[in-house]
């Protein structure tokens, strides 16, 4: 695992670079995820290309710092991932987002001074379920929140969604989880989403549930899972490694 100091030089992200090769794919987890943990079974499995790949803890999630005086919010983690890709990008530079990841993916397109070949969005959200799940955390004070309220919301993820979406949301910080839900409940996120055709990326390509109503207009390319899972990394891993190798042309 590596480390990128950011640029208060203080806070550490964390990640991974798996595979080698002249091109780079990013991914960027949804809430509460961390792609050292979210990610390893996919880019694991025989049906991923073989393309340079990042798999960032963003901090506040698995092993990266978990500041307290951090604002989490969409913004900041595009400015932390610009710097990594400043870093480590070459080639022809790949973005993968889920979820609400997909906002900090957005405005990392806009921030990065260099070429973007392709976007890809993986069930862009939030979704109303996602929306739903944001407003539940934020109707309580952060403090309630981290004291009582994030103990809950995890037991409500395992019984009732995803018990290893639960089992990453235990390695994040509670205070984190909560100023992002409202950092995107507070974003104009539909404005950004039509926005995306004019974002510098050559190629823009979204990847959706059989369950989930695409947005053909704003992507080049579409790409329907038969899984009706939110968390296509966790319960699909084959067929979004496919889809991607598709994408990227490795198929």
């Amino acid at each position: 695992m590596k480390t990128m100091v950011t640029s208060a030089d203080r806070f550490h992200l964390r990640y991974h670079q798996v595979n080698n090769g002249d091109d780079t794919l990013l991914f960027i987890p949804g809430l509460g995820g961390a792609a050292s943990w979210d990610y390893l079974p996919l880019v694991a499995d025989e049906a991923y290309p073989s393309v340079r790949t990042l798999l960032p803890d963003l901090l506040g999630t698995g092993y990266s710092h978990k500041p307290l005086d951090y604002s989490y919010t969409p913004a900041a983690y595009a400015e932390q991932l610009n710097t990594l890709l400043q870093i480590e990008g070459t080639g022809k530079i790949h973005i993968v987002a889920h979820s609400i990841g997909c906002l900090t993916a957005l405005m990392l397109v806009q921030q990065y001074q260099g070429p973007i070949e392709q976007l890809i969005l993986c069930e862009p959200g939030p979704t109303p379920f996602g929306e739903e799940l944001l407003k539940t955390i934020s109707a309580k004070s952060e403090a309630e929140f981290a004291a009582q309220g994030y103990a809950s919301f995890i037991e409500h993820v395992e019984t009732a969604i995803s018990p290893i979406w639960a089992g990453s949301l235990h390695y994040c910080l509670p205070q984190c989880i909560y100023r992002l839900s409202k950092a995107v409940l507070n974003m104009d996120y539909g404005a950004l989403y039509s926005s995306l055709p004019m974002l510098p990326a050559k190629r823009r390509t979204a990847i959706y549930s059989s369950q989930t109503p695409p947005s053909p207009s704003l992507f080049d390319n579409i790409i329907v899972l038969e899984n009706e899972s939110h968390f296509p990394a966790y319960d699909c891993p084959s067929l979004l490694a496919e889809a991607l190798a598709q994408a990227i042309g490795f198929d």
